[in-house]
This record gives C-alpha cells, structure tokens and sequence, in this order.
C-alpha cells in the first residue's frame, strides 16, 4: 500500500527509521513503530482523539475478550471477499488501540495469507498502543478524513465504530474493493444505556447520502449475543469507550460505582459495500 506525504500527497518511502518524500519532507518513525503523519495545520485541537485514559480503559475492556466475537465475525466477513490469488492491502481507518486489526492480522496469518496491514487513527495515544500489539502492521497517527494513502490503494478498508467520511474512502479503495463498517444495532448495550437515561433513543445507524452516493451496500450481518461484565472495573471501562461518557452526568455516572457485574446485550451491524464504478 503506498504511502503518501500528508504535507504534498508525494510517494513516501521509508528508511534508517524515518519516512520521507521527494519534497524533503521527513517524519520520524517512533521507537515502538509508529510514525506521527498527522500534520499541525490538519488538528483541531491540541491532542485531538481520545485520551491517554480512554485507550487505557478501551485496551483493558478489548484485551478482556469481551467483543471476540465482533472481532471473529470481521474476521469472517473480511476472509470471504478475498480471493485465492491475492495478497490483500487492508486498511483499518479509526484503529484505535489496534484490537481488531491486530485480531485480523493473527488470523490471516493463521490461515496463510499474506497481507499488508495499515491501521490509521487521529488518537496519538491510540496508536502507540497499537503500535505494542503487532510489529508486522504498519500504524500511524492520521485523519481518516485526509489518509496518507495513494488512490486506489486498498482491496479492504474498515471502519470499525469510526467516522466514515465515504468520499476518501472511495478515493483509496480499489475499483474492485470492499469497505466494511461496524455499526450499533437498537439494542446495542441497551442495559447500559437505560441506567444512564431516563429516556432511552434509538442508537440504530443510518448510511448518509454521501456513502450511498459512491458504494452499494452488498451484504448486512447482525451481531447479536449476551456477555456477562464482571467486575466495576470493566463496566466502567466500557463506558469510557462509547459515547455516553461524554453526555451523561457525572451524578449518573456514579450510579456504575455500585454494580459488580453487568449483562449486557451485543447489537452491533456488520455492512459490506463495494465502491460504484
């Protein structure tokens, strides 16, 4: 997959432990193995993305197994869009701190198929956890909105519970490529969300015009399943990587303080599209 210059969009190679373009523009490689393409003039904020505590609590939730089997049915969805003869280029675009590329990776590998893997996310802390999981992908720090990747560089791209600016994903897939979404169903963690609200709304995803301008949806799979949380730690946790962190009180929020364990109900919707030609 190549590698583009976030500052000119020049092909970039990479050598003695920095990234590098025609132009002279250099990026440093990181000594766990992740470059910073983010570039100063493309940030809203100072620290844009999650925080260093929200990836902390997001890889103590992931790492507990607790969505294997989201990431299993990924795994399955992205294995039968490849086909014999290729070595898929696959881009997670909104990695995060790299569970599900990192599952991807162990698994296609597991099966013999050789890949090249890139996961991208905003969240500087994001992807130096990421860059721990798995030294055989290719992590950085960039918008999924400006991805430093050439036109038509991807037979896969995901976006797992991440924006979707459909546009430049349908600039860096390949004619024949698929993107693939995970989205939350209605009852997605319902239980966690009706002791958040007094009132709880559909949290059901909508594809956009802009998507369904340039891809066609191919194939849905619902994801649905019961896990059991089992400790305070964990449901908060859980918390701390959705959404609702972030609306409700913190008075609503102490109400988790109290619970020792938590069932909960997986919705989530796994979309496949191919790009319109």
């Amino acid at each position: 997959m190549q590698v583009i210059c976030p500052l000119c969009q020049s092909p970039m190679q990479t050598s003695d432990h920095r990234w590098f373009c025609c132009n002279n523009h250099s990026f440093d490689i990181a000594k766990q193995g992740y470059c910073n393409l983010l570039a100063v003039q493309h940030k809203k904020s100072r620290e844009p993305g999650d925080s260093a505590d929200m990836v902390a609590a997001r890889h103590r939730f992931l790492s507990g197994g607790y969505y294997q089997g989201i990431s299993q049915h990924v795994n399955q969805l992205v294995s039968s869009v490849i086909t014999a003869e290729q070595s898929p280029h696959i881009l997670d675009a909104g990695c995060g701190e790299g569970y599900y590329t990192d599952e991807l990776r162990k698994q296609l590998a597991a099966d013999g198929i050789a890949s090249d893997v890139m996961g991208i996310d905003i969240a500087k802390p994001a992807v130096l956890q990421a860059a721990k999981r798995n030294k055989n992908i290719r992590w950085f720090v960039a918008n999924s909105s400006r991805m430093p990747v050439a036109d038509d560089s991807a037979e896969i791209l995901l976006s797992l519970f991440s924006p979707i600016p459909a546009l430049e994903f349908y600039r860096c897939l390949k004619p024949q490529g698929a993107l693939i979404l995970a989205t939350t169903g209605d009852q997605h963690l319902i239980e966690l969300r009706e002791l958040l609200y007094d009132t709880v709304k559909s949290d059901s995803y909508t594809a956009d015009a802009s998507l369904l301008e340039h891809f066609t949806l191919n194939k849905k799979i619902t994801v649905t399943e019961t896990i059991q949380l089992s400790s305070t730690q964990s449901i908060k946790d859980l918390l701390a990587m959705t959404p609702h962190y972030w609306r409700v009180s913190p008075e609503r929020k102490q109400v988790l303080d109290e619970l020792s364990s938590l069932q909960l109900t997986i919705d989530v919707q796994l979309h496949l599209y191919n790009p319109k030609l």
